[in-house]
């Protein structure tokens, strides 16, 4: 009589262990759907002051979600930089995209944007370049008709004076009628950032007033 009931005992443990195994294992065997976001930015590469549209497209094992809210975020940016995201949320459209505007700001460097969707998340990196930056004056900055004077452009990048940088001036206001021009046309930067050019006056009086008085541009 012992002999049957511990029999009987092992084969209910063995019963147990079974329905154990069973009740942890996955009805189908097939892998729960996983949400997935991808980032991009374009374009990749700004300038300062520049702005770039980063793109947050989600998917669920491959089919487009539509209706996510996404929130954007700057994780990384250089020293004192103003980069920002607007808008900070934004919700995925038919093609399951969502999108938000980049803002450099004013300094140059890498700016990593992060885009989180339920408890998903993605990074994308931009690269901000520096641009010159040009401060023009005149000496005399009043001149009489048929007079000269010289016009310097002083070149800069990010603070540090850029040598060998060339200039293009041109004159793109004047009065009616007026001769007036510079020479020469181009000039290249020195050791101190400066080209200078001559601004010749011509024939015609302008009064010295905004939007008469002689003008001259260095384009970027």
């Amino acid at each position: 009589m012992r002999k049957k009931i511990l029999f009987g005992l092992m084969a209910v443990s063995m019963l147990t262990v079974g329905l154990l195994i069973w009740s942890c294992g996955d009805d189908d065997g097939v892998t729960p759907a996983q949400l997935k976001i991808e980032l991009t930015a374009g374009p990749a590469t700004i300038s300062v002051a520049e702005t770039a549209t980063i793109k947050a497209k989600v998917n669920k094992n491959g089919s487009v979600q539509i209706g996510k809210e996404v929130s954007f975020e700057v994780t990384s940016k250089p020293t004192d930089s103003s980069a920002s995201v607007d808008p900070a949320t934004s919700v995925t459209d038919a093609n399951g995209e969502a999108t938000t505007t980049l803002s450099a700001g004013t300094k140059a460097g890498e700016i990593v944007v992060k885009g989180t969707v339920d408890s998903e998340s993605a990074e994308v990196t931009v690269a901000v370049t520096a641009v010159p930056h040009i401060e023009l004056t005149a000496n005399p900055d009043n001149i009489k008709i048929d007079e000269t004077a010289t016009i310097t452009a002083r070149v800069t990048l990010e603070g540090s004076v850029q040598e060998g940088k060339e200039v293009l001036f041109e004159v793109i206001s004047s009065p009616a009628g007026s001769a007036a021009s510079v020479g020469p046309a181009t000039s290249v930067t020195g050791t101190n950032g400066e080209a200078t050019t001559t601004l010749n006056a011509g024939t015609v009086k302008g009064e010295v007033v905004e939007g008469e008085r002689w003008t001259v541009r260095a384009p970027k």
